[in-house]
């Protein structure tokens, strides 16, 4: 259904939308299939936040095809380098160079996220973003506790929310 109503309607929100669902979807998306999909999307036409949820499934979908040149590719497309770029593609990037076995790279990304959402309020952070957020001390591997204390933040959170899939992750983790 996410896949008619990608190529069924000129509505770039609903467009966007739909591509989100088919990325959460069972099969998910490719790398080559999502930059195709993503290529005729009017991102312009998009809000920041819209565009920024398909930027991080951008850089997760390249993790899980293992696709190193292509994390390359979006760092520089997306800027991360800049000095106020935004945490949460700082993080997703980070997470994906460790993740691919790029620790130094991974790692001062990840300590720019840190020190990028140091003013952050978690209680203004939702779904991905705060999943994001409680995640980056447990891929630093150092502060344990830390890393706990975001997981059982997180999984209050979404409990309250109803989001069950994120609440059991976030419990789980919180346990590690």
């Amino acid at each position: 259904l996410a896949g008619r109503v990608t190529e069924g309607t000129s509505d770039p929100v609903l467009r966007a939308r739909a591509v989100l669902v088919r990325l959460e979807g069972p099969r998910g998306l490719g790398p080559d299939e999502l930059d195709a999909v993503l290529s005729d999307l009017p991102l312009a036409a998009l809000d920041k936040e819209l565009r920024v949820r398909l930027d991080v499934n951008r850089i997760w979908t390249a993790m899980s095809a293992a696709d190193v040149a292509r994390l390359d590719q979006l760092g520089k497309e997306l800027d991360v380098s800049h000095a106020n770029a935004r945490w949460d593609l700082v993080a997703s990037l980070g997470m994906a160079y460790t993740f691919v076995g790029r620790h130094d790279r991974g790692v001062a990304l990840l300590k720019r996220a840190v020190a990028l959402s140091a003013d952050l309020d978690p209680e203004l952070l939702a779904g991905e973003p705060l999943l994001l957020w409680a995640m980056i001390p447990g891929w630093l591997g150092k502060d344990a506790s830390d890393h706990r204390t975001r997981m059982a933040y997180m999984a209050k959170r979404s409990r309250a929310s109803g989001r069950p899939t994120l609440t059991a992750s976030a419990a789980f983790f919180s346990q590690c």
